[in-house]
């Protein structure tokens, strides 16, 4: 039986912010910096990815 999964719905708004930020990301030399901008742009993506159920 296969696995089927729907793309998440990601709103374009979240979308073009979030590779506006990648585009941030790509151009920083600083580490931490990079790191910062990564961690800022991940919560907003996560919001409206789907919720894993746990089997166990």
């Amino acid at each position: 039986m296969p696995i089927t999964r729907t793309p998440p719905e990601i709103p374009p708004d979240v979308g073009q912010q979030f590779a506006d930020k990648m585009r941030q990301f790509h151009a920083e030399y600083s580490p931490l910096k990079r790191d910062e901008i990564a961690a800022d742009t991940r919560h907003p993506v996560l919001e409206h990815m789907p919720k894993v159920l746990s089997y166990g």
